[in-house]
C-alpha cells in the first residue's frame, strides 16, 4: 500500500515546518518557476509547480 504524502498544511500543524520555511518555497518558485524542489529542514520536499499543475483547479 502505498504511503500517503501529507500536504503542507499538514505538515504545518504537526509543526514540522515553519511559517519562514513555507515562505522561503513561495518565493523561490515566484522567484523561478523552473527552482528544483524546495527542501524543508525537516527533510521534506515539495515541487510547488508540479503541485499546483496537478491541482484539481489549476
Amino acid at each position: 500500500m502505498a504511503k500517503e504524502i501529507p500536504s503542507v498544511g499538514d505538515l504545518r500543524r504537526k509543526a514540522e515546518i515553519t511559517d519562514d520555511e513555507i515562505a522561503a518555497a513561495t518565493a523561490a518558485f515566484l522567484k523561478d518557476e523552473g527552482a528544483p524542489p524546495f527542501v524543508f529542514r525537516s527533510g521534506h520536499r515539495i515541487d510547488v509547480a508540479r503541485a499546483i499543475e496537478m491541482h484539481p483547479e489549476a
